[in-house]
């Protein structure tokens, strides 16, 4: 899978409940802007800092949506980290995703 391929896919489309147009709309345009600013800069930052740093606007914001939106953005954000190569978030994921990056600045 490539970057083009995961932006033009649709993304959010299992979420649980009823209309839940909006809130896929909004997850998946958090996904593509995160994608977008990992293509802009990746090859003048091939770094796994940097890349985990662009990953922050996106995790912060994803704290913002209810638990089922916030379980579904852990897969597209691996599939990020698997394309580029990277194994691990060293916890960055999890820390955001599951406890809603409680205590962080």
């Amino acid at each position: 899978m490539s970057f083009r391929s995961l932006r033009a896919g649709a993304k959010f489309d299992d979420l649980p409940g009823y209309n839940t147009e909006q809130e896929q709309a909004r997850c998946s345009a958090l996904v593509d802007e995160l994608i977008d600013r990992l293509l802009a800069g990746i090859e003048a930052n091939p770094r796994k800092s940097w890349v985990l740093e662009q990953c922050l606007p996106t995790l912060k914001a994803a704290c913002l949506e209810d638990t089922e939106a916030r379980e579904r953005f852990g897969p597209y954000l691996e599939r990020i980290l698997d394309i580029l190569g990277i194994e691990s978030s060293d916890g960055m994921f999890t820390f955001y995703l599951a406890f809603g990056g409680v205590g962080a600045a």
